[in-house]
C-alpha cells in the first residue's frame, strides 16, 4: 500500500517493477497524486483497485495495444474523492470491468457517463456510488446489471426523467438514494422496481406527494423524505418500517402521521 504518503506522481515505470501479473490489490489512496502514468494500464491481475482522495484530473487511456486486460479482473474500484469530470477512458471499454462489482465514483466533477457505461458488468455489479457529482442523468445500462443491490445518487442534478426507465425492473434493489436532487415526482412502477428495498432516501427534492404506489413496498425499513414539499403522503404497509424522516416538509399535516405508524422506533416530523 502507498495510501498516506503525500505523494503527486507514480513513478512511470510503476507496472514494470515486477508487479504486472502479481499485483492483486493496490491502495494509494489518501496522497495528492493528479496524474497515473501511462504504464498503470499494463496492471492486468488487479482485484481491488483504491485511488480515492486524491487530486486526479483524468484517467490515462487503456484497453490499447498490450493494455487489452488491464482492469478486466478488477472486482472493487475505488475513485471517490477526486477531481474527474471524464471516466470514459476506463469505462468504455467492453473488455474491462467484466467482474466489477463495488464501483464508488462519488465526490468528483462527473458531469456526463456513457449509457454503456457498466455494461461490461451487468454479471457482476452490486453496488454503484455516483454521489456528489453533477449528472443530470445516470447510465442506461445500469439497467441490466442484474446483481445490483445498492444505488447511490444523491447530490446531483437528477430529475425523474434522468433515471434508467427500467432501473430496478430486473435487479433486487434493497437501498436506494436519491437525495438532493430535482425530483418532482417518484419513478414509475414503484411496486415493480423498489419491492425488495429496505432503505429509500428521498431527502431534499422537489416532491409535494407520495403516491400509493408506496403501499406495496413491504421489505422497507427506513424511509426518508424529509426536506421536500410534501403536503399528501402515502405510508408502506411494511410491518418492517422502523425509521420515517419527515422533517422540513411545513405543509404537511401530521396529525395523523403517528398512528398510522405503530412500528416507528425513530421518526423527525415538520416543525411548524
Amino acid at each position: 500500500s502507498l495510501a498516506s504518503n503525500d505523494l503527486e506522481i507514480l513513478p512511470e515505470n510503476f507496472a514494470e517493477f515486477g508487479l504486472k501479473y502479481s499485483l492483486r490489490e493496490f491502495s494509494a489512496a489518501n496522497n495528492r497524486i493528479y496524474r497515473l502514468p501511462s504504464s498503470f494500464g499494463f496492471l492486468q491481475a488487479i482485484r481491488i483497485l483504491d485511488l480515492s482522495k486524491n487530486k486526479i484530473t483524468e484517467l490515462p487511456m487503456v484497453g490499447q495495444n498490450n493494455q487489452a486486460n488491464f482492469l478486466k479482473e478488477v472486482e472493487v474500484l475505488n475513485l471517490s474523492n477526486n477531481n474527474l469530470s471524464n471516466v470514459s477512458n476506463w469505462f468504455n471499454q467492453m473488455s474491462n470491468f467484466r467482474k466489477l462489482q463495488v464501483c464508488d465514483l462519488s465526490n468528483n466533477r462527473i458531469e456526463v457517463m456513457d449509457e454503456d457505461s457498466f455494461k461490461s458488468a451487468h454479471n457482476s455489479l452490486k453496488s454503484i456510488n455516483l454521489s456528489r457529482n453533477c449528472l443530470k442523468s445516470v447510465p442506461k445500462s445500469l439497467e441490466i446489471c442484474r446483481y445490483l443491490k445498492k444505488v447511490n445518487f444523491a447530490n446531483n442534478l437528477l430529475t425523474e426523467d434522468g433515471i434508467p426507465e427500467e432501473l430496478g425492473c430486473r435487479q433486487l434493489l434493497e437501498f436506494v438514494d436519491l437525495s438532493n436532487n430535482r425530483l418532482t415526482k417518484l419513478p414509475n412502477h414503484l411496486r415493480k422496481k423498489f419491492y425488495e428495498t429496505k432503505v429509500l432516501k428521498l431527502t431534499g427534492n422537489n416532491l409535494t406527494r407520495i403516491e400509493k404506489s408506496i403501499h406495496h413496498l413491504q421489505q422497507l425499513e427506513e424511509l426518508h423524505i424529509d426536506i421536500n414539499q410534501l403536503h399528501d403522503v402515502n405510508f408502506p404497509q411494511s410491518r418492517k418500517l422502523k425509521i420515517v424522516k419527515l422533517g422540513g416538509n411545513n405543509e404537511l399535516n401530521t396529525s395523523k402521521i403517528l398512528t398510522k405508524l405503530p412500528n416507528l422506533t425513530h421518526t423527525s416530523l415538520p416543525t411548524k
